[in-house]
């Protein structure tokens, strides 16, 4: 526009605006005053950079005294806004393992399975009914004797009440 340039600073748009002033008769000298007022205005720069059919619309909206016909054909030309969408990370579960022999208990939490839950003061672990009948009696961490409750639900259920 007349030589404005969206990467010029705010001091070299007034220097460029006092030349184009001083060349041009008086009649014209409003005219320099708006498209300057244009230039310096951020909107309407940011919506040259970018060059998006959203900026424009929103910069013929937002400024007081907006170039229509200029941003009319700049949304001829541009294109939309893309939207850059980052995709959601799928979680990584493990599967529930046996704590004992360390072979899978469940295909997940929530599927209803058969087990034992040993109990002492050490903690709880969850097993297989046959890897707690080859196991001893007394934990192998404290020493003590533990309670063995076998279960048939959901392992989320029984993880829960914990």
């Amino acid at each position: 526009m007349i030589g404005f340039k969206h990467t010029f600073s705010a001091r070299e748009a007034k220097e460029h605006r006092d030349k184009l002033i001083s060349k041009v008769p008086d009649g014209y000298k409003s005219e320099i005053e708006q498209i300057y007022e244009w230039m310096t205005n951020e909107t309407f720069l940011t919506a040259l950079r970018v060059q998006t059919i959203e900026q424009w619309q929103y910069c013929k909206q937002s400024m007081v005294n907006p170039p229509k016909l200029f941003i009319d054909e700049a949304i001829k030309r541009c294109t939309h806004t893309k939207i850059v969408q980052s995709p959601y990370p799928i979680p990584y579960t493990n599967t529930p393992t046996c704590s004992l022999c360390n072979s899978c208990l469940a295909k997940s939490t929530t599927e209803k399975v058969k087990f034992c839950v040993i109990s002492c003061h050490c903690g709880s672990l969850y097993c297989h009914e046959k890897c707690v009948k080859t196991h001893k009696e007394a934990c192998y961490l404290c020493k003590q004797y533990y309670v063995v409750e076998t279960k048939n639900c959901p392992l989320i259920a029984t993880i829960e009440d914990h």
